[in-house]
């Protein structure tokens, strides 16, 4: 399935975090961050695991890190 990069984002926005601070969480770099947001590289399992443990902890379960749409590619 391909990669919903609009679902980092958001969650991001919604944490009022800013990329530096996800970053950190995630223990990537703040490029990194940016790149899963603009879809410029997919997280690898790891990341996309810690994504969604933040995402459900916090109360966002809504959030779907992947998407059936082939324009989330």
């Amino acid at each position: 399935m391909p990669f919903n990069s609009k679902a980092v984002k958001i969650l991001r926005e919604r944490e009022s975090l800013t990329r530096q601070d996800l970053a950190k969480i995630l223990g990537v770099s703040e490029v990194s961050v940016r790149h899963y947001e603009n879809n410029v590289r997919k997280p690898g399992i790891k990341i996309l695991d810690e994504l969604y443990q933040l995402a459900t902890q916090r109360g966002h379960e809504d959030l779907n890190f992947y998407s059936p749409k082939k324009e989330n590619w």
